[in-house]
């Protein structure tokens, strides 16, 4: 289902400062949680074959050295993924987590995709359709901006069922809190060694 995704061990098992678990587990049915800043999200459950990904970008200096993270989970399974740049904007950070969160999956799927960024949503579920029609053109006739990930992102949701849901960022969710901290990670890897203009995890 996704790529390079390992069956974890969630029992004790700790990453950052995020604590997994699992609440409830017998041979047919289990949720899995995510607990950070002692709130617990149930962020996967084995009832349902959606793949849950949390999504995030940051950027130091908007435009500065700038990075996303994104977390994956279907089922028991877990992967995260992050990456910078060193001339990003968090725009483009948050439209990158996206990308490369899709482009993990190997076939169709269904998918919810978190987000705390109100331009990522809107973009995708409101103004998407009229750039298009309009020729990649805002309402006041400007070039829409970041054309050339909007155009990724529009061609990767054609190949999945794709839901939208926006979430207040530091808001306690545990995905989106694991997501955003995946995402300065790899800003201050890339500020440190701006060297490599741009780095993904493996």
């Amino acid at each position: 289902m996704i790529n390079k995704m390992r069956l974890a061990n969630f029992k004790g098992d700790q990453i950052g400062n995020n604590r997994r678990r699992v609440l409830k587990r017998n041979f047919a049915y289990f949720r899995v949680v995510l607990k950070t800043g002692g709130k617990s999200t149930i962020v996967a459950d084995s009832a349902s074959s959606d793949v849950i990904i949390y999504i995030d970008g940051a950027c130091h200096g908007n435009p500065g050295p700038g990075g996303w993270g994104a977390l994956l989970i279907w089922k028991t399974r877990r992967r995260e993924l992050f990456g910078g740049e060193a001339d990003a904007t968090n725009n483009r950070m948050e439209l990158t987590a996206a990308i490369k969160a899709l482009e993990a999956l190997r076939r169709p799927v269904r998918a919810v995709i978190h987000t705390d960024s109100s331009y990522l949503v809107n973009g995708i579920t409101r103004w998407l359709p009229d750039w298009v029609r309009r020729g990649w053109r805002t309402a006041d006739k400007k070039p829409v901006l970041n054309r050339d990930l909007w155009e990724r992102v529009l061609e990767l949701t054609r190949k999945h069922h794709v839901t939208w849901r926006w979430l207040r960022g530091h808001s306690g969710d545990a995905g989106n809190e694991r997501a955003h901290e995946l995402a300065t990670i790899a800003a201050e890897k890339v500020q440190e060694v701006p060297k490599f203009g741009k780095f993904q995890s493996s």
